[in-house]
């Protein structure tokens, strides 16, 4: 019940009718001709933008106003909240280990990433920057028997999607939380990062860069007649 209530609430809000009443298929933003992933040159390595004792961050993530960062931290089940200059608020979750972190297009929305199980959690950003109603929103894909899904980063492209690098491939949802499909994996292991640059889907596995390109016209949303 809680999640549909947070599927209904919210999404109204964030998202026009005629995108919620769709289906989305990875056919949408795959090229008809798919190459695949490509090796690229390797991300260049940047220092931690927060720490936590000998700690360095793991992923953060701000709001569209910058009023609010989140972070996470190795080995954490905590997401820490940063407010301008406070001292770091330890958020303590039914999460087993915060992992990826990415904020819904209309900022009022978290979805944390648990690298022990088979959810990503979505919660609610109060006015305070606190997490509230959170559900399990995204249920992935993890081999049979198996509860650790291995999340990592994630984006979320103009239509709503979400990407997310797990042991199984980068899992891809709609907006109500609906499985899109996954693209296999890259390179050994899990994927670190996901990243959207255009329509350029990207991931880090071992600090090498895989890209792959997406149907540019599947990742924008259409001009609405006045």
């Amino acid at each position: 019940m809680t999640r549909m209530i947070l599927a209904l609430g919210l999404l109204s809000c964030m998202m026009p009718s005629w995108a919620l009443a769709q289906d989305m298929p990875l056919s949408q933003i795959l090229p008809d001709k798919d190459r695949g992933w490509k090796s690229g040159a390797p991300l260049p390595l940047t220092p931690a933008a927060y720490h936590l004792g000998e700690k360095d961050s793991l992923f953060s993530t701000s709001t569209p106003d910058r009023k609010f960062t989140y972070v996470t931290f190795p080995g954490d089940s905590s997401v820490y909240l940063y407010r301008g200059d406070d001292k770091p608020v330890s958020l303590k979750l039914p999460v087993k280990e915060t992992t990826g972190l990415a904020i819904w297009s209309g900022g009022g929305t978290l979805v944390v990433a648990d690298a022990a199980d088979k959810y990503l959690w979505a919660f609610r950003i109060d006015a305070d920057g606190q997490l509230v109603d959170g559900d399990r929103y995204y249920a992935l894909r993890v081999p049979k028997g198996v509860d650790r899904s291995e999340a990592m980063g994630m984006t979320i492209d103009p239509m709503g999607r979400l990407y997310v690098a797990t042991s199984q491939g980068v899992q891809v949802f709609d907006p109500t939380g609906r499985m899109c499909g996954v693209l296999l994996p890259a390179g050994t292991g899990t994927a670190k990062q996901v990243l959207l640059e255009g329509n350029v889907l990207s991931v880090t596995h071992g600090g090498k860069r895989f890209s792959r390109e997406l149907k540019a016209d599947g990742l924008m949303a259409p001009i609405q007649k006045k």
